[in-house]
């Protein structure tokens, strides 16, 4: 296996992307049981029932890609809505200017995740440019396990900046927020 080759990308938006969901969770499970990640069932159980809602928000989209024909990553996320919960949770305070949502501003990324076997190959750099296309928000934003090194190293290389730490629920991690600018 060398770089992408073979590799094949896939953007959905919402009528496509329902059909995805069983690769998505498979590709979640994949990707965030093991350690140093250690999310479960729960986690997994939160993001299928949240994936109805997410299909019909702002500016849906979902990037898979595949080798052969089996989803080998993905990335998905939408607009945040004006009224969003994505900063509740700070554990540190995050400025208003950071915080103020208003219409079409902030695009988050809600998960994104790589089999084991295809990272350190330019998969996800892959999946978030093709995220990014033509977007008209003027920044976007992601939560990293601070403990993912080699995510967050990826996160500051694309141009993404900390500011903040946000635990989303009790049982998840105290994740870093970061922000680029569009």
């Amino acid at each position: 296996m060398s770089g992408l080759d073979g590799v094949v990308l896939h953007v959905h938006g919402p009528s496509t992307a329902a059909d995805q969901l069983e690769a998505v969770k498979e590709l979640y499970a994949e990707a965030f049981f093991p350690p140093p990640h250690n999310q479960g069932p729960v986690q997994l159980e939160r993001m299928a029932e949240s994936w109805p809602g997410r299909l019909t928000a702002p500016g849906f989209r979902l990037v898979v890609a595949e080798h052969e024909g089996k989803p080998i990553g993905c990335i998905y996320g939408h607009q945040l809505a004006v009224t969003t919960k994505w900063w509740q949770g700070a554990i540190d305070p995050i400025s208003d200017e950071i915080t103020r949502e208003f219409e079409g501003r902030t695009l988050g990324v809600i998960d994104m995740m790589v089999r084991s076997e295809w990272r350190r190959h330019g998969v996800a750099q892959a999946l978030h440019s093709h995220f990014l296309v033509d977007r008209s928000e003027e920044r976007a934003t992601l939560l990293v396990d601070p403990i993912n090194t080699p995510a967050r190293g990826a996160y500051s290389k694309w141009g993404y900046e900390v500011v903040g730490r946000i635990q989303p629920f009790p049982d998840m991690p105290k994740f870093e927020a970061m922000v680029k600018e569009l």
